[in-house]
């Protein structure tokens, strides 16, 4: 059984170090459309407020590092919200800025983060791609949205 806790257990590997935004135009447009298509199914009176605490949900990110070691992950992101996260890499809950949030590491592979509130959620998913990018996927609930906000952003090694 310890063989396979510490199997998950493991640092980030082939996703460790620093990624750069490298998904252009087409992917911050897909995003403005995920943010506005989510907006227009609030009242018309509440809209404004809506877009506004939707970009806030669908940040982006310009460069993200992720590190750790055998027990933890490491995260630092910059961009339109910098901040920094950490939690231990077998998917035990810590409390991050008001939500609990897991880390799940799948080693050299993949890394999904789920944080959820009473409000609802967002889990991120960050992706080795074969052709050596990373693949981060966006999804967002709440019993206030009609449907999940989903929306992929793809980074290139720096």
């Amino acid at each position: 059984m310890w063989f396979l806790a510490a199997a998950f257990a493991a640092a980030p590997g082939n996703l460790a170090g620093t990624w750069v935004y490298a998904g252009g135009e087409p992917e911050i447009a897909a995003r403005a459309d995920v943010i506005e298509s989510t907006a227009q199914t609030f009242n018309f009176a509440f809209r404004g407020m809506a877009r506004s605490k939707l970009t806030k949900v669908a940040v982006h990110d310009e460069t993200i590092t992720i590190g750790g070691d055998d027990s933890a992950v490491r995260m630092v992101f910059r961009g339109d919200f910098d901040r920094e996260s950490e939690g231990p890499s077998d998917g035990t809950p810590v409390e991050l800025r008001g939500a609990n949030v897991r880390f799940d590491l799948v080693p050299d592979r993949k890394l999904v983060i789920t944080g959820e509130s009473e409000n609802g959620g967002k889990e991120s998913t960050y992706e080795l791609t074969p052709a050596g990018t990373l693949k981060v996927t966006h999804k967002v609930w709440s019993g206030m949205l009609s449907a999940p906000m989903v929306w992929t952003l793809s980074y290139a090694r720096k």
